[in-house]
């Protein structure tokens, strides 16, 4: 008996035996011979990553190979060859051995005339940087949707720009939507984390990335690298200008930068409004200066962000009053959900002056209060509204809650109030 199904994932959720996912795959080209893709997340055991492989040389039309080996043994080069030359492959997760990942001229020698020729959405786990800009220069003329390079080693700030110089030489500008550049962590003996006073051939900026900007059509950009580095507020401007179609951004959020960043909310607000499907911002600046408190004051020709969700000013200077703040917010992003943030503290050794877990939480509460004020019944008759009072009530008891009538919010439900 033969089944249609042509798509499978492991997604994690679930306990798995791991005999049974084995079985499960031994026998899945055979009972379900339309099968096309396998995903599996996050990491499953070596024996499990070895059946996927073999199902993926039996499978007959490959679209789609994501199994994660990050923490196992890396694909070895016949592998990752074969990958190469299946004319279908549109997804795949790559990791690769260090002794081939400083020479990929087997991904062009015959049969490789153009390696991946239909890879659309590539995630690649590499030793180094340099092995993603020659991965790139292989596949010449590429037109990937998504790229994510996962980083094992820090990488010096002109490599990463020479990452970037060749992503635009070699893939197509209107394909490519998503771009995820990370470093999860760190050796500590032979990577320490980089001083205040970085020598600059670490420092990462907007000068590094510029060349992404070719890309109009980019919807997600995230960099998070064990590097210092900041954006002001014309380069803010210059990002929003060149992707007005952003939905999450991301420069840096995973690690302290040890730098003062100049950006103020002049250039926060300018991206929040600019890039109107915005739905995630993570970003450091000086939130203390240049508030933008009510309309008139909104970068001319733009209107508040009302699909911004998510913002998190990582280690941002934070002022000692939160209510300035939270009006900001209200101004650009009137339905913002979640502030996160850890606070600037030049020396890491010496405690920060103020809990800044505490003041996101305050900025909450504000928010609350502010759209209670400005929107009346549309915010507090409202479902979501409900909730929220009901949720920062119980946190911190206050009469200027009303939450008589209020009732749970049904999951994912966002109403109309803002």
């Amino acid at each position: 008996m033969t089944t249609t199904i042509t798509y499978l994932c492991f997604s994690g959720r679930t306990p798995y035996d791991p005999d049974d996912v084995v079985r499960i795959l031994d026998c899945l080209v055979e009972f379900c011979p339309g099968i096309t893709e396998l995903e599996m997340y996050p990491q499953y055991p070596g024996r499990i990553v070895a059946a996927a492989i073999d199902f993926a040389y039996d499978c007959p039309r490959l679209e789609c190979f994501h199994a994660n080996t990050a923490f196992y043994a890396a694909l070895n080069p016949t592998f990752v060859s074969f990958l190469a030359a299946q004319p279908h492959l549109r997804k795949v997760y790559l990791t690769i051995e260090v002794e081939a990942a400083e020479d990929l001229s087997f991904l062009s020698a015959p049969p490789h005339i153009h390696p991946f020729s239909s890879l659309q959405s590539l995630t690649f786990r590499v030793p180094y940087i340099r092995t993603c800009s020659a991965f790139l220069q292989l596949m010449d003329n590429c037109r990937l949707f998504s790229i994510q390079f996962e980083l094992e080693h820090r990488p010096l700030g002109e490599e990463v720009n020479v990452l970037f110089e060749t992503l635009r030489q070699q893939c197509a500008k209107y394909t490519l939507h998503t771009f995820i550049l990370v470093q999860d962590s760190l050796c500590a003996e032979c990577e320490p984390l980089i001083a205040t006073d970085p020598t600059p051939e670490y420092f990462i900026g907007i000068s590094t990335f510029q060349p992404a900007l070719y890309f109009p059509n980019m919807r997600v950009f995230m960099i998070n690298l064990p590097l210092p580095g900041w954006l002001s507020d014309d380069h803010l401007r210059e990002i929003a200008d060149a992707w007005p179609g952003l939905i999450n951004f991301g420069f840096l959020d995973l690690w302290k930068t040890h730098m003062l960043s100049p950006a103020t909310w002049q250039g926060v607000a300018y991206m929040i409004c600019r890039c109107s499907q915005l739905v995630v911002l993570d970003v450091t600046f000086d939130t203390t200066q240049s508030y933008v408190t009510s309309p008139s004051e909104i970068p001319a020709g733009l209107r508040p962000n009302h699909g911004c969700r998510f913002l998190n000013v990582i280690d941002s200077v934070l002022p000692e009053d939160p209510y300035l703040f939270a009006l900001t917010l209200l101004t650009i992003a009137p339905r913002i959900a979640s502030v996160e943030g850890t606070g600037w503290n030049p020396d890491p050794d010496v405690p920060l002056t103020h809990d800044s877990y505490a003041f996101c939480k305050q900025v909450d509460t504000i928010l609350c209060k502010l759209r209670c004020e400005h929107f009346g019944e549309e915010y507090t008759l409202d479902k979501y509204g409900k909730f929220e009072i009901i949720v920062l009530s119980s946190q911190k008891s206050s009469s200027d809650f009303n939450t008589e009538g209020a009732e749970p919010l049904p999951g994912n439900e966002w109403s109309s109030w803002a």
